[in-house]
């Protein structure tokens, strides 16, 4: 008799540690490809409104990421309220949002698990569910930017030129349309003042986050030898980049973000405020007149979002997980 119940002990703890632990560790799988089925259908759901093929979308990502069709229960579109934190949907197209909504795709998804210790009590199986949720809505912050500054005036297409150290004036930034601010060329101050700062800044991004809303100091002076020794060590051997309307951005360090502000009409050390970011190629400079340009490829979408305020044209936009 004690052996028996020893045994029921053994059976029972081995299902605990066992078929348990195996089930939320397919639960961990399955929510991962979730994830990326609802992170990846939502851009879907914003850019073609298609109820239809955001399905297939949500689908095909799920399965690249390990799941069956059968495990996919619903790949649906529809808005997030994020004041009730509620899901709306499905839909089948993208109507006008009330306020405070965002686009939203909810994915569900279920495995089967076979069991090995807890079919001795009757259990032959375990079916952990998940439920991932995607938004698009305002981004608010970017890692990685260079230390200068592109003015909201400015509105640019793909494959627009920028500059973004200035000395002369007039250039294709509206920052610099009246010359030189009162000592400011664009530059900013990222973490701290300082050259060495400055050119690190430029060799490798600001590797603090800046996010929309948040104001930093222009940075006066020309520095134009940490200027030059940062681009110089950033593009260092890379190949130049050239710019069509179909082209992919450079795979490597000539991509770049750059905060976009209000304007640099401030005269000495003085706060900017970040309103947006762009995403660029680094050209590198003009050593004669004192200059660094980039070609213009898109607003950056953003490494956190806003799950209350949906993205309008001209915005920084992102895509974020809600649930």
């Amino acid at each position: 008799m004690l052996v028996t119940v020893f045994l029921v002990a053994l059976f029972a703890v081995g299902a605990l540690s066992v078929d348990v632990g195996n089930a939320q560790l397919q639960r961990k799988k399955i929510h991962e490809a979730t994830d990326a089925a609802a992170m990846a259908a939502v851009i879907d759901w914003v850019e073609d409104e298609d109820a239809t093929l955001v399905d297939q979308v949500g689908r095909a990502y799920a399965m690249t990421n390990g799941m069956t069709d059968v495990e996919v229960l619903a790949v649906e579109p529809g808005y997030w309220e994020d004041s009730t934190k509620t899901f709306v949907g499905p839909l089948p197209t993208l109507l006008s949002l009330p306020a405070g909504a965002v686009p939203a795709v909810r994915v569900t998804g279920k495995r089967t698990v076979d069991t090995a210790f807890a079919r001795v009590v009757g259990m032959t199986h375990m079916s952990p569910a998940v439920e991932s949720i995607a938004v698009v809505g305002r981004a608010i912050a970017a890692v990685g930017a260079l230390p200068w500054a592109v003015c909201d005036s400015f509105i640019p297409t793909k494959c627009d030129t920028i500059t973004l150290q200035f000395k002369g004036g007039g250039e294709t930034n509206a920052c610099s349309d009246s010359g030189p601010l009162q000592g400011n060329f664009g530059q900013l101050t990222l973490g701290d003042s300082g050259a060495n700062v400055y050119r690190d800044n430029i060799e490798n991004g600001y590797q603090g986050v800046l996010r929309v809303g948040d104001c930093v100091d222009t940075e006066p002076g020309v520095k134009w030898g940490p200027t030059r020794q940062g681009i110089d060590d950033r593009l260092k051997g890379l190949p130049p980049y050239v710019c069509t309307s179909s082209s992919a951005p450079p795979d490597n360090k000539r991509l770049a973000i750059i905060p976009r502000v209000h304007s640099l009409d401030v005269s000495g050390k003085k706060e900017v405020c970040i309103n947006g970011f762009y995403v660029v190629s680094l050209d590198g400079y003009k050593n004669n007149d004192k200059t660094v340009t980039a070609t213009f490829l898109e607003v950056y979408a953003g490494t956190e979002v806003d799950p209350s305020a949906p993205a309008t044209p001209g915005d920084l936009w992102a895509v974020g997980l809600v649930r």
